[in-house]
């Protein structure tokens, strides 16, 4: 007579699991790499353009230009490379267009802010003009100690508001 173990029947393994499993893998790639469109607004001359007025969040087109005051930045250059673009590679200089309460900031290695610059020693008259990212930095992590001293250093009433505008930050269209 057969043992009771000899008559157990091994477990049914469903044969559609790995088939399943690799759908959902190659649907989740698909969905990764599909082009997602990116609003880009149009938040116009910084001259004229009222901070309060512009979005407190998004990609826009601006055009403005460096005026008059200081510079603040921040980050260091780097030590090991000559080459003067990639020195400051890491620094990012805040800086206040003309007209209202707009700040660009402007990334150190690029070569035309580097040179502008260095052949005129100040960012004043320096031309911002393309796509970048706006923001309100009160509210965004990371940037309300900064909003409190670019109000501060450049004179700006505390509960006035401000934008910023980030000139190296790119919408990433995939």
């Amino acid at each position: 007579m057969a043992d009771s173990d000899d008559l157990s029947i091994p477990p049914r393994v469903d044969r559609r699991v790995p088939f399943v499993v690799a759908a959902v893998v190659v649907a989740a790639v698909v969905w990764w790499q599909w082009p997602r469109s990116i609003d880009i607004g149009e938040c116009g001359d910084a001259a004229t353009a009222v901070a309060a007025e512009l979005p407190p969040s998004g990609y826009c087109t601006l055009t403005g230009v460096v005026g008059e005051g200081p510079v603040v930045s921040m980050g260091k250059a780097r030590k090991d490379t000559t080459h003067p673009h990639e020195k400051m590679r890491g620094v990012r200089y805040f800086v206040r267009l003309q007209g209202g309460h707009v700040f660009a900031i402007l990334p150190g290695h690029r070569p035309e802010v580097a040179d502008h610059y260095a052949r005129h020693d100040t960012f004043r008259g320096f031309a911002v003009s393309g796509v970048g990212r706006i923001f309100d930095p009160d509210p965004t992590p990371g940037y309300r100690g900064l909003a409190l001293a670019l109000r501060k250093k450049f004179e700006v009433p505390p509960d006035t508001v401000v934008r910023l505008f980030d000139t190296d930050d790119q919408p990433e269209v995939r």
